[in-house]
């Protein structure tokens, strides 16, 4: 049920042009990560889910041949105030980023909204198969969720990280 939960999700947060994939956040009281301070961006507590993030996005452009996106601190920042946001306003998705379309430093999102943390045991888990999920869309050109991962066009990614209250993780990507 989850599966098909986060499937369903995942199609509805698909917008095209600008905007890519969605995801959900939070932490687990079993995870290493919780130890490490608050927040979702860099240095917080899900630092290491971060960085997971970007290294699992480059290691699927390395399949198709493209270079390592950069970790940005600044894309970092206002992903983490996007998941945040999107958390307390899950409706539409993305809402966030249409706000003030991307803030003048976002150019593309993709974003993982509120998978159950119970249904995944971990952050990590929920990194991992959101952006699987991502990834699978096909074909090219029409899913903004798979296109802002591969594309050629963005060179900077940043990844936040929410958690709510309930344990629901929303997990954005922001692109330059």
């Amino acid at each position: 049920m989850a599966e098909s939960r986060s499937v369903r999700s995942l199609a509805v947060c698909s917008i095209f042009a600008s905007i890519a994939a969605c995801g959900p956040q939070g932490p687990s009281p079993g995870d290493a990560a919780t130890q490490r301070g608050d927040g979702g961006g860099a240095g917080g507590q899900w630092e290491a889910e971060l960085q997971r993030c970007v290294d699992l996005t480059n290691e699927y452009r390395a399949q198709i041949g493209r270079a390592a996106y950069t970790r940005s601190a600044e894309l970092e920042a206002y992903a983490a105030e996007g998941a945040a946001y999107d958390a307390e306003h899950p409706t539409p998705s993305h809402a966030h980023f249409r706000l003030d379309m991307g803030g003048g430093v976002a150019l593309a999102e993709n974003e993982i909204p509120g998978w159950p943390l119970a249904s995944y045991g971990t952050v990590s888990a929920v990194v991992e198969g959101g952006l699987a999920a991502m990834w699978a869309e096909a074909p090219p050109g029409e899913t903004g969720h798979h296109d802002a991962m591969a594309s050629a066009s963005y060179q900077r990614l940043g990844c936040g990280i929410h958690v709510s209250p309930e344990q629901y993780v929303w997990l954005v990507q922001d692109f330059n």
